[in-house]
């Protein structure tokens, strides 16, 4: 079985805990599940196949407090089962973490992610707990956001807890999927695509304007090309992405909002160089001519882009749950 639903920390009151599990190759059988709650009381939830060999399990728990999820295949408890979850209280907070390596990765490649803190205080940490021990890097931006960096050197499922204060932000953990390292003839290098344009400037970009730019992906290899960009307040942008049919792509996207947006540009799961672009849209240039004549020009520029918050406690947490300091 794999998935957050099933995680021993991080799940919280509401949530819709999923988690799957995997027969193939188990033989004939029927997968079933229960799971016991607070005060031994029996949780409903939604079993169903969605693929030949995957069921897929959700519940939803109401109350804080310990649940054990069992699973049987053929009458017989899966590895691991049963599983023990520990559900925490609802949490608000500001922190917001996005970027691929939440979702997935590659053998061999840093697998990245972005945390913004919004002004929230606390210590922020940050744990990797998976088939192998990955290393972590962390760049404080010095804006009250960070590019996290780690390092999977074996594949499998990966549960990333990013922590304030020692306790998972909502959804933390995420689950990322890591896959093996590509192998001839699908072997491609993330590290060798090229994305350039005044689209992915830190300032030029005008609200209500196309803003262009493109990505060379001719000498990193055969990969799925994947592009996001949200504006400040993480809603997303449409970018619209034109294959030229020689390994390079010509995208544009349209910012509706006098604010910073992200841009992510990703090669088979794997962020490209430079990615993520934080870029500064800014409300246009317009001329108003008065009587006498006079012509004034304005640009108004959005405070939000200005730093709002540095981190004065940054924490990097290792798998071993050691806490070291980063500045």
């Amino acid at each position: 079985a794999s998935g957050r639903g099933i995680q021993p920390k991080g799940i919280r009151v509401g949530d819709d805990a999923v988690f799957k599990i995997h027969t193939k190759g188990a033989g004939e059988g029927q997968v079933k599940v229960d799971i016991i709650g607070p005060g031994g009381v029996h949780e409903p939830f939604n079993l169903r196949q969605i693929e030949p060999f995957i069921s897929e399990c959700s519940y939803n728990p109401k109350k804080p407090g310990n649940y054990v999820v069992m699973v049987t295949f053929a009458g017989s408890d899966i590895l691991k089962s049963p599983f023990k979850v520990d559900v925490g209280p609802p949490m608000n907070t500001k922190i917001r973490a996005f970027g691929p390596g939440l979702e997935g990765g590659v053998v061999g490649c840093p697998a990245c992610f972005v945390v913004e803190t919004n002004g929230e205080t606390g210590a922020l940490g940050f744990s990797i707990e998976g088939p192998s021990q990955a290393k972590i890097d962390c760049k404080d931006n010095g804006d009250g956001s960070a590019d996290i960096s780690y390092f999977p050197t074996a594949p499998g499922e990966y549960a990333v807890h990013i922590l304030c204060n020692e306790e998972d932000i909502p959804k933390s953990p995420y689950m990322a999927e890591i896959q093996p390292a590509p192998q001839p003839p699908t072997v491609f290098d993330p590290s060798k695509v090229v994305a350039t344009g005044p689209g992915l400037e830190k300032t030029g970009v005008t609200v209500n304007k196309w803003a262009e730019f493109t990505v060379d992906t001719r000498m990193a290899g055969p990969a799925p090309l994947h592009i996001s960009a949200i504006d400040a307040d993480y809603n997303p942008v449409d970018v619209l992405v034109r294959d030229n049919k020689d390994g390079t792509y010509w995208c544009r996207y349209m910012p509706k909002k006098n604010s910073k947006h992200t841009i992510i540009v990703s090669y088979g799961g794997v962020n490209v160089p430079n990615s993520p672009f934080r870029v500064g849209a800014i409300t246009g240039g317009y001329i108003v001519v008065l009587p006498w004549l006079f012509v004034y020009r304005f640009k108004y520029r959005n405070p939000a882009i200005r730093p709002r918050f540095a981190f004065t406690d940054l924490l990097l947490r290792s798998r071993s749950r050691r806490l070291s300091r980063l500045i």
